[in-house]
């Protein structure tokens, strides 16, 4: 089963997709409104600046840009999962701006009828560096250790270092789900995805949103 993972924002977005079986990366593309950027990845996706604009005709244009790089990317064959990061609920610079995109992004998903698997930020960055307030800086240089790079430009490569760390989550997860024992992954990792959670369970244990 292949599984993708995204990092969604207003104004960029990177995504990857893992093979559940190896484990391995065997996709990766992103948006941004750099024209260098996205011209190292055939598969990259440009947004417009939009300057002058109004922020109203600005938040459309974004939109609909973004629900067709998310369709795309949903659309891809194959997949059994998207992991997209949860609201911050107590977030309040650009809350909406970060609501419509989310919105748009959950949409586009179950359009294509992919179920959706929800983790908040700070357990993202908890499982992959032990640090649950982590800078990009640090998600980046963990993805690293990991052996992965992309070397695009700093805004995509920290969207992709930052989707990739959450495919990895989910990777663990499913091992779970599969038999592994909990006890052989970092006490940090079992932290994130042992604890208990509203819904009565362990985090892992979950039900995703429309299997």
């Amino acid at each position: 089963m292949l599984i993708q993972a995204w990092d969604v924002s207003p104004n960029h977005c990177g995504a990857v997709e893992v093979d559940s079986s190896t484990g391995k990366m065997t996709w990766h593309s992103f948006a941004a409104t750099g024209p260098t950027a996205v011209k190292r990845h055939a598969g990259a996706v440009l947004l417009p600046e939009m300057k002058g604009a109004t922020k109203h005709a600005k938040s459309c244009d974004r939109i609909t840009r973004l629900f067709a790089c998310f369709s795309a990317w949903a659309a891809r064959p194959g997949l059994g999962l998207i992991a997209i990061e949860d609201y911050a609920m107590g977030a309040s610079q650009g809350a909406h701006y970060i609501g419509e995109i989310g919105g748009v992004a959950r949409l586009a998903i179950r359009l294509q009828n992919v179920p959706i698997r929800l983790w908040g930020l700070k357990s993202i960055k908890k499982f992959w560096t032990d640090n649950g307030n982590a800078t990009k800086d640090e998600m980046a240089e963990r993805t690293a250790r990991a052996g992965i790079a992309f070397g695009y430009s700093a805004q995509a490569d920290e969207d992709l270092c930052d989707a990739y760390a959450l495919s990895q989550l989910v990777l663990a997860e499913l091992s779970l789900s599969r038999g592994t024992d909990p006890k052989s992954l970092p006490k940090h990792q079992r932290d994130v995805l042992c604890r208990k959670v509203d819904e009565g369970c362990m985090a892992w244990q979950r039900p995703v949103i429309g299997a």
